[in-house]
This record gives structure tokens, C-alpha cells and sequence, in this order.
């Protein structure tokens, strides 16, 4: 009866063989281990080689278009105005940076004059993308932010920006130029 109220001695869940230690130890440590109670919790499966861990960064490196499509501002005339970029990325780990143009206003092609440069750096986390990104306007420099998910392929990115440009903000999109 007094056996059930003393605490039991608790349980191994794994051991580790040392070639250091003598064959008698070995064997009690493994008598142990498979005394182990079948309620256990079973180690998690072993990861195949040919499965990409998560966090993994993909490979953004090389050219993209990027597409933001104005849904809300302080100035009128942006809304639903699609602004093109062309922007050079260059990743290393799970950060990259990147620079371009604006090169387009509603599917036209702006002049050179009017092709205000832009910067952005960012982190990828998964298929998690964001970054900041600094513009020099024609008018004056804004910034903002890209949050973005990488599509299954790995060529494009969807997502959201906004911007200090007349507090605008809205759908982003790029595509990997091939």
C-alpha cells in the first residue's frame, strides 16, 4: 500500500552512447530507455533531404516589374493609378537590396526625365517579403513600405504598399523579368 505514494524515480527519454563509457553502463542506460512507458511522446519524424526547410530564403536576385495600384490617397487624382517600377535586386541570406525607376503612369511609359529613382531594402522570412523604400520624386523624396508573398512558382510577389506620396496606398504586384 505505502508502495503507491512514494514518488517514482523519473523516466529517461533518451540517452546518449560515449564510447568512453564501460559496457555495463551501455547496457543499463538501454535497459531503461526500453522501459520507457508506451505513452511517451514519439520523436518527430526525420526531415527528408529533397524538403526546403521554411525558412529558407528564396532567391529574389536579378530584374523585376513592380505595379502598385493606388486604392487610397489624399490626392484624388492618384486613385486607382497604377505606378510601374523597374527594380535590380540583389539578395544575400534573407536580406536584400535593390534600386530602379519609375518607369511607368497607367501602363504608359514615362519620359527619361520623369523616371525618379528608387531604393528599397528589405528581409524575407519564409514567403514573407518586406522592405522599405525610399523614392527621390520629381516634386519631392518619399517612402514607404512592400509587404509582400512569393507565389508558389517563385516568380512573382503580390502583396500591399503605402506610401508618404499623398498618403497613398494599395495593391503591389511583381514579376520577375526572364
Amino acid at each position: 500500500m505505502y508502495k503507491f505514494n512514494k514518488p517514482a524515480a523519473p523516466a529517461v527519454v533518451a540517452s546518449a552512447e560515449s564510447p568512453a563509457q564501460p559496457a555495463s553502463v551501455q547496457q543499463a542506460e538501454q535497459a531503461v530507455v526500453h522501459s520507457i512507458p508506451t505513452h511517451a511522446v514519439p520523436a518527430p519524424a526525420p526531415v527528408k533531404k529533397d524538403q526546403k526547410s521554411l525558412n529558407t530564403a528564396r532567391d529574389l536576385s536579378g530584374k523585376w516589374n513592380v505595379v502598385n495600384t493606388v486604392e487610397s490617397t489624399s490626392y484624388g487624382t492618384y486613385k486607382n493609378m497604377k505606378i510601374g517600377f523597374a527594380l535590380s535586386i540583389d539578395q544575400t541570406g534573407s536580406t536584400f537590396t535593390g534600386s530602379g525607376r519609375k518607369v511607368s503612369e497607367n501602363g504608359r511609359t514615362l519620359p527619361t526625365g520623369s523616371r525618379t529613382p528608387i531604393q528599397v531594402k528589405g528581409s524575407i522570412n519564409g514567403d514573407r517579403i518586406e522592405a522599405t523604400f525610399f523614392e527621390d520624386g520629381t516634386a519631392r523624396k518619399s517612402n514607404g513600405k512592400f509587404v509582400w508573398r512569393i507565389d508558389k512558382a517563385g516568380r512573382g510577389l503580390t502583396g500591399n504598399f503605402a506610401t508618404t506620396a499623398a498618403r497613398s496606398s494599395g495593391k503591389s504586384a511583381a514579376t520577375r523579368e526572364m
